[in-house]
């Protein structure tokens, strides 16, 4: 059970199960001891209004002896009755993270400062931020829209209207589409920008975009209407179903159930890289039978994209054992969820109307990629392989709000099911819990049922509040487009309920953290020394994630991935200690550590990969 703990000045802040609590000064500074014992996290309480200078006291009363220089500095929208809020990242190796956050309210500054192991932050992320988004001050009043009534935009699109433009324009989004639904109509949709950079075709509500991991929603969705029909049910074994399944435990693989593999609280943790860089080469059974669960089931929050994955297929498989199981989910999807929605376009393989992904070049540039850059969906398409439109994904809003009604008002799921899926199934932060699909979050006294979807150049947020009977859809083909959809979250709150999200502020911050963010990754870049790089020219290998080859040609350096798979632009990455490592450019992203041997490794979260050089 969780413990609720007040702090000297009245604040007061819920600390999750298995988190231990330890004075380390005479009642203003707090260490929680969490399970692992390379990770700290405390709790300190200063007095003041300067932000910075309580965050520098603070790490005086918890670590004395170190001295952290910061690398990053981030503002954000202070939170519901908070004057100020700052999070700053600090120099660290690779394996480390150190950072802080505080929150200002008056005179009194609350400071948590987080240090030690990157695996076990990412494990324990979830416990860290339900301490932090608990913090509730003295005299705070939390704004509650559960009484207010809807305010329908009907005869204000154009506030929202102007809005998106103007945000899209500051944050250099490319497309975006969207859709807002209230008592089941679709009262706003349309298309903004172009589906590809540098070309003028438009996007419009009907333009498809890869979706991601909101449609790992759609996928329960399908399983709990195999359920309704009585091919399996949520508790029953997966290995009954599907015998060859395991994970890298053999006593978790003959307990865990069909809904376990949904509810990202197997104690299995997140492990992309083989998804996104091996796919081909390893399915998802092969990439679980070798991932072991970090901590207990029901302990933590751990999403997976595996899982999920896996959940589908087995499901699918069920109905058509003698098909493929990637061909038994398509076609089943199309049978059982998209058409009776009436989702017509919703699909796996967009031939027209579609919008193109897109990153960002080290100068904060938008650039286009390629479909290719996003394969990796299609391989695992239960967890994030759909395509839609705005338009379609209204169609399936209208259908959760009504509990298994389209918008044809014919009845097409079982409600019973449908809302199962809703149940909290593991806490993911304060008020916040997942479901099977689904995050459902309680804020300002409204139950926010969402699933956000992000894959190399696409991001998805979609949502809708039971109790008010509305909810959107928001579609974007651009890196900052996540940033955008956070922020028109808060802007329809605004114009629904009169709420105080602050969404102008959001869109200036928001910008700025896009530029800073970029500028700091190249600050760090330089052009690798032909000595330095020599000896890792070549192949290495890694059994899980494949070969990777370091070459050589006009330009620069360059890795290659799996024969194509995957390809970018290596330039040196200055370390805080002067240590020089490789990291990807142009498109940015994997981070490449030397190690002896003329090789190195990778890491991901919970992960490090080991690579060998072939023949060297």
């Amino acid at each position: 059970m969780a413990e609720i703990l007040t702090l000297n000045s009245g604040a007061i802040l819920e600390i999750p199960a298995g988190v231990k609590v330890k004075h380390i000064t005479q009642g203003q500074a707090i260490k929680l001891v969490l399970p692992e014992k390379g990770l700290d996290f405390f709790v300190i309480e200063e007095k003041g209004k300067d932000v910075s200078s309580a965050i520098a006291a603070a790490w005086k009363e918890a670590s004395p002896s170190i001295d952290h220089k910061i690398s990053k500095t981030h503002t954000l929208p202070a939170p519901d009755g908070f004057d100020e809020s700052v999070f700053y990242e600090y120099a660290s190796d690779d394996a480390d993270l150190i950072q802080a956050m505080a929150q200002r309210k008056g005179d009194r500054i609350w400071v948590f400062l987080t240090s030690g192991s990157k695996a076990d932050a990412s494990k324990r992320s979830a416990q860290i931020s339900n301490c932090m988004e608990s913090l509730n001050a003295p005299g705070m009043i939390r704004e509650d829209l559960s009484q207010k009534p809807l305010q329908s935009i009907r005869g204000r699109t154009d506030q929202l209207d102007q809005f998106i433009t103007y945000a899209m324009k500051e944050l250099d989004v490319p497309g975006f589409s969207i859709a807002v639904i209230e008592e089941g109509e679709i009262i706003f949709e349309k298309g903004y920008g172009v589906k590809k950079w540098g070309e003028q075709d438009k996007v419009d509500a009907h333009t498809l975009m890869k979706i991601g991991s909101t449609s790992k929603s759609l996928t329960t969705l399908l399983m709990g209407q195999l359920i309704s029909e009585g091919k399996f049910d949520w508790h029953t074994k997966v290995q009954d179903l599907y015998p060859p399944f395991c994970v890298d435990d053999e006593a978790l693989s003959k307990t865990l159930e069909m809904e376990h593999l949904v509810s990202a609280s197997t104690g299995l943790p997140r492990k992309d890289f083989p998804m996104v860089l091996n796919y081909k080469a390893r399915d998802v059974f092969q990439q679980l039978a070798t991932t072991k669960p970090t901590t207990n089931p029901k302990e933590t929050f751990q999403y997976n994209n595996q899982l999920l994955t896996a959940a589908g297929h087995i499901a699918a498989h069920t109905v058509y054992p003698e098909k493929s199981m990637d061909e038994a989910f398509s076609d089943l999807m199309f049978t059982k969820v998209f058409h009776p929605m009436g989702m017509a376009r919703t699909t796996f393989t967009p031939q027209e109307n579609f919008a193109f992904p897109h990153s960002a070049t080290l100068e904060g540039e938008v650039t286009s990629l390629t479909l290719q850059d996003d394969a990796f969906t299609e391989f695992a398409k239960p967890a994030g392989g759909v395509w839609s439109s705005a338009h379609d994904m209204a169609l399936y809003v209208i259908t959760e709000l009504s509990g298994g009604i389209n918008a044809r008002g014919e009845r097409v799921f079982d409600e019973q099911n449908l809302k199962y899926r809703r149940t909290p199934q593991v806490k993911a932060g304060h008020n916040v819990s997942y479901g099977l699909g689904w995050l459902i979050e309680k804020k300002k006294g409204l139950t926010h049922v969402n699933h956000g979807g992000a894959t190399l150049g696409f991001g998805a947020a979609f949502g809708f509040y039971p109790e008010k009977q509305c909810g959107f859809v928001m579609l974007t083909n651009g890196w900052g487009g996540h940033t955008l959809n956070d922020i028109l979250r808060r802007k329809l709150l605004e114009l629904w309920f009169d709420a105080s999200e602050k969404s102008s502020e959001a869109v200036t911050l928001g910008a700025q953290e896009v530029k800073n963010h970029l500028a700091g990754i190249k600050e760090k870049l330089s052009e690798p020394s032909a000595d330095w790089i020599r000896p890792f020219l070549g192949k290495h290998y890694n059994e899980e994630l494949g070969f990777f080859e370091i070459t050589q040609a006009q330009g620069g350096y360059f890795l290659d991935v799996n024969d194509g798979l995957y390809k970018a632009r290596l330039m040196a990455h200055e370390g805080h200690n002067g240590e020089s490592s490789l990291s990807c450019a142009d498109p940015w992203g994997i981070h490449i550590i030397p190690i002896e041997g003329n090789s190195f490794k990778i890491m991901e979260a919970q992960h490090t990969y080991v690579f060998k050089k072939v023949g060297g």
